[in-house]
């Protein structure tokens, strides 16, 4: 079995609940599959190489892709019927370029995604695809909305395009 694993971050050294939760994910799945971390972070970084060498171990592999950040779909901050501003600071033309390339060239039996962020890189996958959230992004802004001074209507349009995206998205995962 093949399963590629989308990571909104560099999963080793696990410095909190997500990457506890995402390194744990990975050992499982290496039990009976191949798996390709790609992640979002910074590649130069010596904590990447020593991550790199920790999946190793566990005989998963990681490439890691540097982020490109907001750009002119942010522009537009009253604009709710598109992806989150959130999902901007995991945004990577690099990974983009490079999944493209190996599901055209590799068959995988699934995709993991890991939060939300990471899913503005599927738009027609080949094969199944399962999606792990920590957190209901749209319902956190609610939230926050409520108890925010000065902050609400920030919170109310990005959980209101967290709400579109999750309908988008609704029929891949």
């Amino acid at each position: 079995m093949r399963t590629l694993f989308l990571c909104p971050n560099v999963p080793y050294p696990p410095v909190n609940g997500g990457h506890h939760r995402n390194l744990g994910l990975i050992r499982s799945l290496t039990r009976f599959s191949s798996v390709e971390v790609l992640a979002i972070g910074l590649p130069e970084d010596p904590g990447t190489a020593l991550a790199r060498q920790h999946l190793e171990t566990l005989g998963a592999t990681l490439d890691v892709y540097l982020p490109t950040g907001p750009g002119p779909a942010e522009d537009d901050g009253e604009a709710t019927e598109r992806p989150p501003d959130a999902a901007s600071h995991f945004r990577s033309a690099a990974l983009a370029a490079d999944l493209g390339r190996r599901l055209a060239s590799q068959a995988f039996d699934v995709i993991h995604v890991e939060e939300i962020v990471m899913a503005q890189y599927l738009s027609a996958p080949p094969c199944p695809v399962v999606i792990d959230r920590q957190k209901v992004d749209w319902a956190y802004h609610e939230a926050m909305a409520r108890v925010g001074a000065g902050d609400a209507v920030p919170h109310l349009r990005e959980a209101a395009r967290f709400l579109w995206w999750e309908r988008h998205l609704a029929g891949t995962f």
